[in-house]
């Protein structure tokens, strides 16, 4: 399983304890089209990558993608309802001191247990990474020495 999916899966099995709002909808990543998207950065930030998003959970009347929380690879992004609604960035890494101008939508502490258990997944992800660049790279030096082995035994 990626670790998009893993995320994906963590996220879903939270939101029942997650959210207090009663109207909303959680869109997965493979779900979401181009205008979600749009809406997304938007009304979230303009820095979110369509490719880095996860989930969304809705909790927008008419478009989905205008309030609620966008799940990313490595942050959460809440917004509320309201005149000037804020929205706010926590990275994943920072779960303890996140802060969220406005959270009527959602348990505070259960979005910092959720934080906690992604970032753990985007860290089993890194070390996953690494343990492929380190196996490419016991494969390229056995090439090697297979190669000076070969050479060494050569008759001259």
């Amino acid at each position: 399983m990626d670790n998009k999916q893993e995320m994906l899966d963590c996220i879903t099995g939270y939101v029942p304890a997650l959210m207090n709002a009663s109207g909303y909808s959680v869109i997965p990543y493979y779900n979401l089209d181009n205008n979600t998207i749009s809406r997304i950065k938007e009304y979230f930030s303009y820095d979110i990558s369509g490719d880095d998003i996860v989930a969304l959970i809705s909790t927008s009347v008419m478009d989905p993608g205008k309030t609620g929380l966008v799940f990313t690879t490595s942050a959460v992004y809440t917004r509320d309802w309201g005149f000037f609604p804020d929205t706010d960035e926590n990275w994943y890494w920072d779960a303890d001191d996140a802060t969220f101008s406005s959270s009527n939508d959602f348990e505070v502490y259960v979005l910092q247990l959720i934080m906690k258990d992604l970032f753990d997944i985007s860290m089993n992800g890194i070390v996953e990474g690494f343990k492929d660049v380190t196996n490419a790279t016991k494969d390229i030096a056995q090439g090697f020495k297979d190669l000076f082995d070969a050479l060494g035994k050569r008759p001259i």
